[in-house]
């Protein structure tokens, strides 16, 4: 079936256009033909023009960068992991990844801050480590009938 069609837009960079063109034309899915009778691009053919980008799409452009900048925020908090590829379209599941990337991206930074402050409490009770076994081979010779309620050290 042939249906005619008045324009045809093809996006990408542009060293690549030629190329694409002719790869289109060899598979027949459409048939190309320029108005000055010779392919497009070649000379008498009409002037190729660039694609200008909508409002719209720098709109949606925009949502997008900032929804990676917080996934990538949240990528940041979890270990390094060994993931397989995922077979989901994207357009179908960006509102839900939206919609969860900023509760789970809050709780992950919680965490990590609880994590740290945890780390630096057992480096700081580690360092009383040797102190502690020191004062406690000391308890350990003195007998439970002697009545002692605590022990004081000068440093």
């Amino acid at each position: 079936m042939i249906i005619r069609m008045a324009k045809v837009e093809v996006i990408g960079p542009r060293e690549l256009l030629m190329e694409v063109l002719t790869v289109i034309r060899e598979l027949g899915i459409m048939e190309i033909e320029a108005e000055g009778g010779g392919f497009v691009g070649s000379p008498g053919a009409p002037r190729l023009t660039e694609a200008r980008e909508s409002d719209r799409d720098a709109a949606e452009r925009l949502v997008l960068a900032e929804l990676r900048a917080r996934i990538t925020d949240l990528l940041a908090c979890l270990p390094p992991l060994q993931l397989r590829e995922s077979y989901l379209e994207p357009a179908t599941v960006i509102d839900t990844i939206a919609a969860g990337v900023e509760r789970h991206g809050k709780l992950c930074r919680e965490l990590r801050q609880q994590r740290e402050t945890l780390r630096r409490e057992r480096g700081e009770l580690e360092r009383y480590t040797d102190f502690l076994a020191t004062v406690g081979t000391l308890v350990g010779r003195v007998e439970t009938k002697s009545g002692l309620d605590f022990i004081g050290i000068t440093l």
